[in-house]
């Protein structure tokens, strides 16, 4: 893999779950030079150098935006000259050089200090037991009916769920007649109903997690067994043969993140979004589901700026994901947020992914 389609592997949202394989990756050449002429530098210390040396600058000030005449003055004399201005001012003190980072820097400093979070520790300590307890009690994590997270609630039908359902799972199987044997695997025309789940090496939440399905799988009649495989074999690019992207494997274990927007889903569930030679590999779409339901609903939710339309595109989706049950989600990763009380303006990504994507908008009193 050359270091600049490994560096877009990385930057890639199927990659976010568990990017250190590819990190481990990119550090065997610290310093890479990318397509468009930018550098990717990877180790500690030709970092630690390059951020205290006075030649480079931390400014990232995209060009100004061509804003063309409408005809209409106030969106021409007004609204567009002042979104340039925010554009051009509205950064993060980690984009800015000196005396401007210096400036705002001491503002928010002492919100991060080792001081400040060991202060938070008890606060920390409760929150997590909590939480902890609750998962104890419920004996379960935050089921998910959708590849859509729960937080976006505008884009979900309240009438979908995947319920749990033994003896309708039974009944089907029966009716397509899959007949249960004396060792209690079902078989159909001499062939058994067994097949392999694959995840991850090196994650014992995820061996938990598969053995519980295989128990559970089990008492359907069907006989599964567990393959783990290395990340690295697992999540590699197309090119290189990877398991995912090259649909090498009979059922999967992983994780997603979609971002804030539910069109994150299109490279997940949509037909065009296969992995193969005729697109050169791209896209998630691991299972290789092709529906013309799930592909004209997430077309119309990607293709309209109408938030109502949008809602009505994404409830069909979720429906026909439903109806069809080629996947199945398991949980929802859950999100603590913890934040000094003068932190004002934190706002957690939907996804979630991160706490840091509106970090221009924060102040400090």
């Amino acid at each position: 893999m050359s270091q600049d389609t490994l560096f877009a592997r990385i930057l890639a949202g199927e990659s976010r779950p568990n990017p250190y394989p590819l990190y481990a990756m990119i550090r065997k050449t610290p310093v890479a030079r990318q397509a468009d002429g930018t550098y990717v530098v990877s180790s500690y210390d030709a970092i630690y150098r390059l951020l205290y040396d006075p030649r480079l600058s931390s400014e990232d000030l995209p060009p100004p935006l061509l804003f063309h005449w409408t005809g209409n003055p106030i969106k021409d004399l007004i609204v567009d000259p002042i979104k340039e201005q925010i554009r051009a001012r509205h950064r993060p003190f980690i984009f800015r050089d000196p005396p401007d980072h210096d400036a705002l820097r001491r503002h928010v400093m002492h919100e991060f200090s080792p001081e400040r979070v060991r202060a938070m520790r008890g606060k920390t300590e409760k929150i997590t037991h909590e939480l902890i307890e609750n998962c104890r009690s419920r004996d379960q994590a935050q089921v998910a009916d959708s590849p859509i997270p729960s937080a976006l609630t505008q884009y979900h039908d309240p009438d979908v769920a995947l319920d749990f359902d033994l003896s309708g799972a039974r009944k089907l199987l029966d009716g397509d007649g899959w007949s249960v044997g004396t060792d209690g695997i079902r078989s159909k025309n001499g062939r058994r109903l067994s097949f392999q789940l694959v995840t991850a090496l090196g994650s014992p939440l995820r061996d938990g997690i598969s053995q519980d399905l295989i128990a559970q799988w089990r008492k359907l009649g069907a006989e599964v067994g567990a393959t783990q495989a290395h990340p690295s074999e697992l999540f590699s690019g197309y090119a290189e043969g990877g398991r995912l992207e090259r649909g090498q494997f009979e059922a999967g274990l992983w994780t997603w993140s979609i971002g804030p927007d539910p069109d994150g889903v299109y490279p997940l569930e949509h037909s065009s979004q296969i992995p193969r030679d005729q697109n050169q590999g791209r896209g998630s779409n691991f299972g290789r589901f092709d529906s013309p339901d799930i592909d004209r609903n997430l077309d119309r939710g990607r293709s309209s700026l109408n938030a109502v339309e949008r809602a009505r595109s994404y409830a069909a989706f979720e429906r026909a994901y439903a109806r069809l049950g080629f996947e199945l989600p398991l949980f929802e990763r859950v999100l603590v947020v913890l934040a000094s009380p003068h932190l004002h303006n934190l706002t957690p990504n939907p996804a979630p992914d991160t706490t840091l994507w509106n970090a221009a908008d924060w102040w400090v009193d």
